[in-house]
């Protein structure tokens, strides 16, 4: 998955260079295929196109990160006074929770009997979940 979101960035620095050039700027040039090949990846990231141009309509509008776009509609909430936090999507369903662990890591666990490889920050354990939640959905 590493490897598609590294992809999606590139294509994404491509956009931004595709569009600088004036003669690979219009949407039938350059720039219209890099955005195409960028929503394919992103595809292939998120389980559909659909999603997919979700996704490319956030990066559009925010010009956010690709990993901030991909988690975009999933929301956080601080489990009373713990090292915890509830996820859930954009309809309101629970995708999980994350914990913080004793080594400064965020635990993303989609249920009780199932925890997904730490993360270094909040938002890669959301991506994790996200993605988990997207993928079993």
């Amino acid at each position: 998955m590493d490897k598609l979101i590294e992809l999606a960035e590139t294509l994404n620095a491509a956009r931004y260079d595709a569009n600088a050039i004036e003669t690979t700027a219009p949407q039938a040039d350059a720039y219209g295929d890099v955005s195409e090949a960028l929503k394919k990846v992103l595809s292939h990231i998120v389980g559909s196109r659909e999603e997919a141009e979700k996704v490319y309509e956030y990066l559009i509008e925010t010009d956010e990160p690709i990993r901030n776009c991909l988690i975009m509609g999933y929301e956080t909430t601080q489990r009373g006074m713990s090292d915890s936090w509830k996820v859930v999507n954009k309809d309101g369903e629970t995708v999980g929770r994350v914990y913080l662990d004793g080594y400064h890591r965020y635990s993303p666990e989609p249920d009780a009997l199932h925890a997904l490889p730490p993360q270094k920050t909040m938002a890669g354990a959301i991506l994790a979940l996200a993605q988990n939640y997207r993928n079993n959905k």
